[in-house]
């Protein structure tokens, strides 16, 4: 039956992968680890102007427990966060020292202007998003291996979506759904969602534009 393979096999082209990221509300930070530890790091920025706020007087240091013993002292690589700040920390902030912010979002972003931004590091969560200069076989992988050894309370939450056109758009909207039901239980903010493709095909077809990925 040539014909019914010939369908499969065209069924299975139009397949397609999808990640689908909580879109953390904090600010986004990029970090140089060796190990388990930070040894610079720095926001994001316009890279196209080579401008970026330097963190690493207020990072730079910072060990990661769960990866010592678990990950290759020598290893060195690339590693994106995202900072934020919990509301139960908002409120130890404003009880503890008086300072009281709009929301997270505008606390994570005071304290690292701040110049005693280092007394309050502790307050500040930071979610693994991805690495870079490390390979892995799969996004699924990496994300698990960022969360086991790179997550200081709060993980990256994400979904794996298969299908066609159709499935995904529902798959999509339920992930959206539950990600709006779940906003008022969480203790982060989180501003949306992010969609990405995980073929390195088609991550590579629609490229970058300075700093954002086309896909």
């Amino acid at each position: 039956f040539p014909y019914a393979e010939d369908s499969s096999r065209q069924a299975r082209r139009n397949y397609v992968e999808l990640i689908t990221e909580l879109k953390y509300d904090g600010v986004s930070i990029e970090a140089e680890i060796i190990g388990d530890t930070i040894v610079s790091a720095n926001s994001r920025g316009d890279t196209e102007n080579q401008q970026a706020a330097d963190y690493t007087p207020i990072f730079g240091g910072k060990v990661f427990k769960r990866a010592t013993n678990r990950v290759d002292p020598n290893l060195k690589f690339g590693m994106k966060f995202e900072a934020i700040i919990t509301y139960d920390n908002l409120l130890k902030i404003a009880q503890m020292f008086g300072i009281e912010y709009k929301n997270p979002r505008v606390a994570v972003s005071g304290i690292l202007s701040n110049s005693d931004a280092a007394t309050l590091r502790d307050f500040i969560t930071l979610v693994p998003i991805k690495t870079a200069g490390l390979k892995f076989n799969s996004v699924m992988e990496e994300i698990d291996w960022i969360n086991r050894y790179y997550s200081s309370g709060i993980e990256m939450r994400y979904a794996i979506m298969r299908g066609d056109y159709y499935q995904l758009v529902e798959q999509v909207k339920q992930f959206c759904d539950e990600a709006e039901y779940m906003r008022s239980s969480m203790n982060f903010a989180y501003d949306g969602i992010v969609v990405s493709y995980t073929d390195p095909v088609v991550q590579k077809i629609l490229g970058r534009n300075n700093s954002i990925d086309g896909w």
